[in-house]
């Protein structure tokens, strides 16, 4: 399945849907297709960092002013 993007079936249920606000639901998508699908290396700051599939690396700080919302709400979600 290249190219796909897999969710786990807790996303898919309707009422854990029903649960989340349109921005987050917004975000959450946003940071599924950023997930890569495969095996790759990521640059930070000059420190090579490997991700396996589907992990994320980012500053969570970088997160809060892109999307305008609290830290603690982020870190909630």
């Amino acid at each position: 399945m290249n190219n796909y993007l897999t969710t786990a079936r807790e996303l898919k249920k309707e009422n854990f849907r029903d649960l989340l606000s349109v921005n987050e639901r917004k975000i959450l998508s946003d940071l599924l297709f950023k997930a890569p699908y495969k095996i790759t290396t990521y640059n930070l700051y000059g420190m090579k960092i490997y991700l396996e599939k589907y992990e994320l690396c980012f500053l969570s700080v970088k997160l809060v002013r892109f999307y305008e919302m609290a830290e603690r709400h982020l870190k909630t979600l």
